[in-house]
């Protein structure tokens, strides 16, 4: 990562934990934001803790947050830390995703499933761009899929609605960001399955949903869940880009950054912050499931649970998968500034010799 993305990681981690300050702080002495805060979903902490213990947390995590964010700040301008620095920031970093409201699933679902949208719709742009004659079909066959959509719909404004509930909870999932987005700035100085059960509401057989009768009546529940279905298997593709070449470098087909060397920071913060939604996310579902809240204790189908959603597996395979791009690509800069210093030694030598002769001359 370049110096730029090392100091305004730091940054944006002492804003995040300065917010936590502050939530904790409304939620220790305001009783109209602690009854408000309550009605979202439990933490991993709040479940064993006190309201008022953990908020008191909170409130320790956020302050020393902010501290160890602004440590890690001057470290990369070239300033000594204390020793302790990075034990205590992986104390903040684990205290913040227990602190961490159990609705981290569904946002990194639905972030998912936009961000996809995004992706095919500025690819196509750049396809169509770099290659017409293949993106206009592309883009053509893209818009006909949106308006067959419409039309099932019913003309329904399936998109604003979908914003204007996602406005509804935007409280909810900024709480939820501040802890995660802490939790991966300072980390930071297979998706198959799911992808499938979405895809089988396309059939009269659909698997973990309401029942074939209940989508094909509502299609507005079947479009989001192909949405979100959609979202995890593009998530799958960009991940295997870690591991393999592709990931390396823009595809040629992009107009302007095609060929173009991958900046490294920008799938290792992407795969970070996902895995540290997943990690978090992960084990309230975890705790979710062992509780009964989806299936009864002991039967199959909650086995089925933890082989269909398995973030337990995603959130850390993800992370090992980030940090191993990172490695990777750093060893590859040293190997290449080693080539270009080798290549450069014949060249240096043959100057000094000149040099030397025209002073004896």
């Amino acid at each position: 990562m370049d110096i730029r993305t090392r100091t305004t990681l730091p940054l944006l981690a002492a804003f995040c934990a300065a917010v936590i300050a502050a939530i904790s702080m409304l939620r220790l002495t305001v009783p109209a934001f602690a009854g408000w805060y309550g009605d979202l979903p439990l933490s991993l902490l709040d479940r064993v803790a006190e309201p008022f213990t953990a908020g008191l947390i909170g409130l320790l995590v956020g302050v020393v947050g902010v501290v160890v964010s602004l440590a890690l700040f001057a470290r990369t301008r070239g300033r000594q830390t204390s020793g302790p620095t990075g034990v205590i920031a992986v104390a903040v970093t684990v205290v913040a995703l227990l602190l961490a409201p159990g609705n981290a699933i569904p946002v990194a679902g639905y972030t998912f499933a936009m961000t996809a949208m995004c992706l095919v719709i500025v690819g196509t742009v750049l396809l169509a761009i770099r290659r017409p004659l293949v993106g206009l079909p592309v883009a053509a066959v893209i818009v006909a899929i949106f308006t067959f959509a419409a039309i099932r719909l019913g003309g329904e404004p399936l998109l604003p609605d979908v914003l204007a509930s996602l406005m509804g909870e935007m409280p909810q999932i900024g709480v939820t960001a501040a802890y995660l987005v802490l939790a991966a700035c300072i980390v930071l100085s297979a998706i198959g399955p799911y992808a499938f059960v979405r895809a089988t509401w396309l059939t009269p057989w659909p698997l973990f949903g309401p029942g074939a009768d209940v989508l094909w009546a509502t299609p507005d529940v079947m479009v989001i869940g192909l949405s979100l279905g959609f979202g995890m298997l593009m998530a799958g593709v960009l991940t295997l880009g870690l591991v393999l070449p592709f990931g390396e470098r823009f595809p040629r087909w992009f107009a302007w950054i095609g060929g173009r060397v991958v900046p490294v920071g920008l799938p290792v913060i992407a795969a970070m912050i996902v895995a540290v939604l997943f990690v978090a996310g992960g084990a309230e579902f975890l705790t979710s499931v062992l509780e009964g809240r989806f299936a009864p204790v002991g039967s199959g189908a909650q086995l089925e649970f933890f082989v269909v959603f398995p973030f337990w597996l995603w959130g850390p395979a993800l992370g090992l998968a980030a940090w191993g791009y990172a490695m990777h690509r750093a060893d590859a800069r040293v190997v290449a500034a080693e080539k270009a210093a080798d290549a450069a030694l014949p060249s240096r030598a043959l100057h000094e010799l000149e040099l030397h002769e025209s002073r004896e001359a």
